[in-house]
């Protein structure tokens, strides 16, 4: 920022004048400069009586911006203390602002107490208001503290939910998934997340972070050590303008599809408000948005943004339109943002009704530990097999590859080793001697290894079948469709002397042709069930 004499360098002598007159000092009939430097000079002397001496609503504003660190987006300062009147030096002298101040802004601004510049923020150029750094070291004990953290903590959490390591579990299995692409669908894959909300954001990561569909980053991934790999992932997010968290942002929509925000630049500046928080401190979610909307409301807008954007209620299709939506917008925004993305990735706590928040230091894994019950890999004779989630998360990929999924719990996941799914597996290019060397490297019983090793020789030796039979009363009359050639090509093999098997796609042409040798055979059994003649 500035020093005091460089703010006052920008000012017109007129400007000076009300300056030194509020302040009680001469101004000398120097040259600007030398005006200029005399005048902070005996700012400086003077500022403690001078800011002692403030009206009420002025010396709240002061504090306001100095708990601020100094600096404050004009936007923020004006909506909860101006207006700051927009007046030339001919307009200012005739009308006399200082005299009569619409706002605590003008108090400040008339005794130079605050000035005013632009800078490059995340969210393009910015006005902010300031208190010129020498002025500040003269102020209160308030303006040597670190910027106050917004928002106030929360009331004794009861219950809650820790951070923990849940995304790499996610993104192991979703790998695992997309290798078995065509098999099923999203509905399918939900049933074994850990946190089915976050599917989306862990397809995006893993892309962004370069791990999906390259087999060296993928294989590199897994073997991470559970830390570095969640690390992975939380700077995926951090880092991707790829993920847009306000289009995911429970009832937010865009009508046209487009999304105004910059994702990268409005995840940056709430991360920056967020963390001003302390750690592992419980802390009120809807205290730290009302500050948000008190301090920073435009923090991920461009200047006039607030008229620019033009989003709707995904429930009612009303308009998200101007200043008066903030909370439907930027407070759902950072709701989402705590209790989505920051929760899923092992930045935050949660109460258990998402009230209240606790930033933890995400360098301590103690805090983000995962559940497990022991045992690390178990498989049963029958097939059945189970995988603690704290397990190598190589060996479970290449499992989840290999077998059928079956089901997950609070601290593992169960496959089960089938014909079918070696088969897959086979059509996937793993092939039996990958196969055999996982189950070795798991210890699998005896006869699960036979019986692969006569699948592997063998293939399919037995499978069960759903056939649809035909029953016949009379031996003879099956004898007749099987001798006629109009029938016998609808039948399959005979069962014993009453039954034959008939595929369902050819029994209603089985019955005609039967009808032509005055034969009458009834409906299929699936139509009978549904009440088809």
């Amino acid at each position: 920022m500035q020093s005091l004499a460089q703010t006052l360098q920008d000012h017109d002598r007129g400007h000076l004048k009300i300056i030194a007159q509020l302040w009680g000092l001469e101004l000398l009939n120097d040259p600007h400069t030398a005006t200029v430097q005399g005048l902070s000079r005996a700012m400086l002397d003077r500022a403690p009586e001078i800011v002692e001496a403030l009206p009420g609503g002025a010396r709240h504003a002061l504090e306001f911006l100095l708990q601020g660190g100094g600096r404050l987006p004009m936007e923020a300062l004006v909506r909860k203390f101006g207006p700051l009147r927009e007046m030339g030096p001919g307009k200012r002298d005739r009308l006399e602002p200082w005299q009569e101040p619409a706002s605590a802004l003008e108090i400040l601004w008339y005794r130079g107490l605050m000035a005013r510049a632009f800078a490059d923020f995340d969210a393009g150029p910015q006005e902010y208001g300031f208190v010129p750094d020498d002025l500040l070291e003269k102020m209160p004990e308030v303006s040597r503290l670190e910027p106050h953290p917004l928002g106030e903590p929360a009331s004794p959490v009861k219950q809650s939910i820790q951070s923990n390591t849940d995304a790499v579990d996610d993104a192991t299995t979703v790998l695992a998934a997309h290798r078995r692409a065509g098999e099923a669908g999203r509905t399918w894959l939900l049933q074994f997340l850990r946190q089915p909300d976050s599917l989306a954001l862990i397809e995006v990561l893993l892309q962004e972070a370069g791990v999906e569909g390259f087999p060296e980053r993928t294989r590199d991934f897994l073997q991470m050590p559970r830390d570095q790999a969640s690390k992975l992932l939380r700077e995926a997010w951090q880092s991707s303008t790829a993920w847009n968290d306000l289009s995911q942002t429970p009832g937010v929509m865009s009508p046209t599809g487009e999304w105004p925000n910059d994702p990268l630049a409005g995840r940056h500046a709430a991360l920056d408000l967020i963390q001003t928080v302390p750690t592992h401190t419980w802390w009120s979610l809807s205290s730290l948005v009302d500050a948000v909307y008190d301090t920073d409301p435009g923090f991920m807008r461009p200047p006039g943004g607030f008229e620019s954007w033009y989003l709707q209620d995904d429930e009612d299709g009303s308009s998200l339109h101007g200043f008066g939506a903030w909370h439907k917008l930027e407070g759902q925004y950072l709701k989402h943002l705590i209790a989505g993305p920051m929760f899923w990735l092992g930045f935050v706590d949660l109460s258990r009704d998402r009230s209240a928040f606790r930033l933890v230091k995400t360098a301590d894994p103690a805090t983000r530990r995962s559940p497990s019950d022991g045992g690390k890999v178990v498989m049963w004779p029958d097939g059945r097999i189970r995988i603690a989630r704290d397990a190598d998360r190589t060996l479970r990929y290449q499992l989840a590859r290999l077998c059928s999924w079956d089901r997950i719990d609070r601290g593992a996941y169960y496959f089960r080793l089938t014909a079918q799914s070696l088969s897959s597996a086979g059509d996937r290019g793993l092939t039996a001697t990958h196969a055999r060397k996982i189950l070795v490297e798991m210890a699998a019983p005896e006869g699960v290894l036979k019986a692969l090793h006569r699948w592997e020789q063998a293939g399919m030796e037995a499978k069960v079948e759903r056939q649809t039979i035909l029953h016949v009363e009379d031996p003879e009359v099956l004898d007749t469709l099987l001798k006629d050639p109009t029938t016998r090509r609808y039948l399959g093999r005979r069962l014993g002397s009453d039954d034959a098997v008939v595929d369902p796609l050819h029994w209603h042409r089985l019955q005609e042709a039967a009808l032509r040798l005055g034969l009458l055979i009834g409906a299929p059994p699936e139509s009978q069930e549904q009440g088809l003649e």
